[in-house]
């Protein structure tokens, strides 16, 4: 018994360890002489902006430049493949002891017949970008390159959009009658008809509330047919996260509209949470009697940083202290990558006074809150519990109760004891859990109890057309 518990311990770790890995790599084929943007998407990755490092090998003939990491699990890059090359590849990531490999295959022009796709890399994309009324007016999603060994022909290329959770959202066709040229490319703007097909009713509700793809996985797959037979196919994968939740803050301090919450420690961390992957923190200093957000980041923040990738940072001992009896104020502003181009989400203004340490509190290092990431139906109702450990990571007993509370403001309530009851408008919100100025927090997503819903109306709503029937 205890060789078999040794052996599961084993290879419990073995994959703890290996959990990370690349999903797909965009496009993942190159011809010789190239010089394209490709995109990386992992899978329990921790990229990471001026850490994580592309390569490939063997070492040579591929150089890699203009390196970008979007978030912990997307990175793009340019890469020119030098005239000559050809032959299979392995794409390395590297960050600090975590490296990710995948396979990818390079190209003598001539060699055979192929297609590559390359996709912008996007993690916010309109409904409208479909518009199958306006296909020449959508902005620039992916550019397909196709090389032939003989010409002419009649081809037909097939794009289909489909994502893991909601499955086929669309589909579009672009004719080349009598192709003259061995190497050609196409984009998402020349496609010739454009379908919208979807029985999705979750699906069709996101999009029509928001505008905007739901949060999936989506891939864009493109088949090129001659006499209605698929003779070479490429694909692009594309992750597009739930930008419909803004960005909440946590703490320290509160909104605006309420007293300043007291701050004990005079290198607070800052936390909030969010759906997008790049952050600019701004903390000014509060003067007296100013009141609205206006006035106060009208003025030069004390502090600024940008570039952050994750949901927390502690003020830095080396900035300008934090002055005890003074009240300051915070906002996060959030950059999304577009089809149209970056997109500045900012918070509202949380404020805070800087007091003495409390000796009831100084004993208390961190907290836990649990359950965390909850999905329910509105009407529902679950009970937060919660922890306090001090330095030494000994769970504290007999401490002060907690405070708990929600932000954004909602129609959802929680009492004293953690219990949290679901009002009747879905979204996304924070419960936080505190013990003096250290804080927690769990995200509740609030899904509608009934999605009845009329999917031709969708078509309608949104682009002035009839639904096209289940295929």
């Amino acid at each position: 018994m205890k060789k078999i518990l040794a052996i599961a311990i084993v290879m419990f770790a073995f994959f703890q360890a290996n959990s990370q890995t690349i999903g797909s790599v965009a496009p993942n084929v190159f011809v010789s002489g190239d010089n394209s943007n490709i995109s990386i998407r992992g899978i329990g990755t921790n990229f990471k902006q001026g850490d994580s490092k592309v390569e490939f090998s063997p070492a040579f003939g591929i150089t890699v430049n203009n390196i970008k990491v979007l978030d912990n699990l997307s990175i793009t890059a340019n890469i020119i493949v030098d005239a000559g090359v050809s032959g299979p590849f392995t794409l390395s990531v590297s960050t600090g002891k975590e490296n990710v490999t995948f396979p990818i295959s390079v190209e003598k022009a001539g060699g055979k017949e192929f297609a590559i796709i390359n996709a912008l890399p996007v993690q916010k994309i309109s409904v409208s970008d479909f518009d199958p009324n306006n296909i020449k007016a959508a902005p620039l999603l992916f550019s397909v390159k196709v090389y032939l060994l003989k010409v002419p022909r009649d081809l037909t290329a097939r794009l289909t959009v489909k994502g893991v959770k909601y499955g086929k959202i669309g589909s579009a066709t672009k004719d080349f009658i009598n192709q003259q040229n061995k190497q050609f490319f196409f984009n998402n703007r020349d496609f010739d008809k454009v379908d919208i097909n979807t029985a999705n009713k979750e699906f069709a509700l996101k999009a029509l509330n928001t505008g905007y793809l739901p949060a999936d996985d989506y891939t864009y797959y493109i088949e090129i047919l001659e006499k209605g037979k698929v003779i070479m196919t490429t694909d692009a994968n594309f992750t597009i996260n739930d930008q419909s939740a803004p960005i909440v803050l946590i703490g320290p301090g509160g909104p605006l509209t309420s007293t300043p919450d007291i701050t004990y420690s005079r290198n607070p961390q800052f936390q909030w949470y969010s759906q997008t992957n790049n952050y600019d923190l701004n903390i000014y200093a509060v003067d007296k009697g100013q009141r609205s957000a206006n006035d106060i980041t009208s003025k030069r923040p004390i502090y600024s940083i940008t570039g952050l990738t994750r949901n927390s940072f502690a003020y830095p001992t080396s900035a300008r202290p934090l002055e005890e009896g003074k009240t300051y104020a915070w906002v996060i502003t959030g950059h999304l990558l577009t089809s149209r181009g970056d997109q500045a989400i900012s918070s509202e203004v949380f404020w805070f006074n800087i007091a003495k340490p409390n000796p009831d509190f100084q004993q208390i290092s961190r907290v836990e809150i649990f359950p965390t990431d909850v999905q329910l139906q509105t009407g529902d109702t679950i009970t937060f519990m919660s922890k306090a450990y001090d330095e030494k990571g000994q769970l504290l007993r007999g401490v002060i109760s907690p405070e708990w509370k929600i932000t954004p403001v909602s129609n959802d309530r929680i009492d004293r004891f953690g219990k949290f009851t679901a009002g009747e408008k879905p979204g996304t919100v924070a419960v936080i859990v505190r013990y003096g100025d250290k804080t927690e927090y769990s995200t509740i997503t609030v899904r509608p109890g009934n999605l009845g819903f009329d999917l031709g109306n969708f078509f309608v709503k949104v682009f002035g057309l009839p639904a096209t029937p289940k295929q």
